[in-house]
């Protein structure tokens, strides 16, 4: 259709593509959110059971809890750190969410018809929006993915003599 009232159908299309991509992008910053969270704790859980092993140590298995234990949790520590540091997923959380936000408030937008969605060509203008929003996620996500270098600056400062 050309001007006037929108096909039902295509304005039904983009409703469930807004949508869909909505649900996508909540699901992606709830797993990120997840992931932020678990590796915050343990990284935090991690460095501060290894004072409370070394002390058990001096009563109890020398070995196991001065030595062992505390090894694995400083690598645990080390590896969760370096992993944070590649995969970022405090800031894909954010990225997420904002862009979640995004999308609600252009919806609710959209349906009361509130500028720029106050004219004939509401539709087309809503559908342009959310490809835009989906190429500006695209993009931002693209800035947090790790560079070879960056990968490669992380081993060599986490190997031996860096």
């Amino acid at each position: 259709m050309h001007g006037g009232e929108p096909d039902a159908s295509r304005l039904d299309g983009i409703i469930e593509e807004h949508g869909r991509v909505l649900r996508s992008i909540t699901r992606k910053a709830d797993r990120n959110k997840d992931r932020a969270r678990v590796a915050t704790l343990l990284m935090v859980a991690s460095a501060a059971l290894i004072p409370v092993f070394i002390v058990a140590s001096t009563q109890w298995l020398e070995f196991l809890l001065g030595k062992l234990v505390p090894s694995v949790l400083a690598a645990t520590s080390a590896l969760v750190a370096a992993w944070v540091q590649i995969e970022r997923p405090h800031e894909r959380w954010s990225l997420y969410r904002r862009y979640q936000r995004l999308l609600e408030a252009d919806l609710i937008r959209y349906q009361r018809g509130v500028a720029p969605f106050d004219q004939q060509q509401a539709e087309a203008i809503f559908a342009e929006l959310l490809a835009d929003r989906q190429i500006e996620l695209h993009n931002e996500w693209a800035g947090l993915l790790p560079r070879s270098a960056d990968v490669a600056g992380l081993a060599s400062s986490t190997g031996r003599g860096g």
